[in-house]
């Protein structure tokens, strides 16, 4: 969990670029609605009404894992220097694909 590089590698080796959506995570949780209409228009879908939009913000909870009591136990510097290739090599193969997500990327 969290090497995202491979798994969009094995994706390119069968699909092209133009048929991958990346949505970065925080994104999605900072800005729900935005993010859901990009994903609505890549699919090629009909715009969410507000009241779709609504329903899947009450259900939608985004990431929990900094409420978790163990997240203060953490080493993130160890953690930080473990996913640092990967997610350099990940930045990488967004700049070549997908150059406008990279521009927007927040790294973790």
């Amino acid at each position: 969990r969290g090497v995202y590089v491979d798994q969009l590698e094995r994706w390119l080796e069968f699909f092209p670029a133009e048929q991958i959506h990346i949505v970065q995570a925080e994104r999605l949780y900072e800005n729900t609605d935005q993010t859901m209409q990009e994903v609505a228009e890549f699919l090629g879908l009909r715009p969410y009404f507000p009241q779709e939009l609504a329903e899947f913000k009450s259900t939608f909870r985004g990431s929990e894992h900094k409420k978790n009591p163990l997240h203060e136990t953490c080493n993130m510097e160890v953690i930080r220097e473990f996913y640092e290739p990967y997610n350099e090599m990940l930045y990488s193969l967004l700049e070549k694909n997908w150059p406008e997500i990279a521009a927007t990327w927040n790294p973790w």
